[in-house]
């Protein structure tokens, strides 16, 4: 019982790290279009705007808005997700 205890959970450990592995280059991918896209409308805002505020916390604030947008991704993709999928199978078995 306890080797078949250890296997399993070696086995969703593997499963966890493929998952982890095939979504992040989507996760990636995303995060860089938002990234670029907020540059790119920095830079078209007006030069009034550079000088008045501090643009170096602006860039602060773009880097914490694409982790939160990695958190939440990463969350809904292995938490949400999969419970909702886990309930709905569930439910139609009942």
């Amino acid at each position: 019982m306890i080797v078949a205890y250890a296997l399993f959970a070696r086995r969703n450990a593997v499963l966890r790290a493929i998952a982890r592995r095939s979504v992040r280059q989507s996760a990636v991918h995303a995060l860089r279009e938002v990234g670029v896209a907020a540059f790119a409308h920095v830079h078209t805002l007006s030069l009034r705007f550079h000088l008045e505020r501090k643009t170096g916390g602006l860039s602060r604030v773009i880097e914490r808005g694409t982790k939160g947008i990695d958190t939440l991704l990463s969350f809904a993709t292995f938490s949400i997700f999969p419970t909702l999928l886990q309930v709905l199978i569930f439910v139609e078995i009942i």
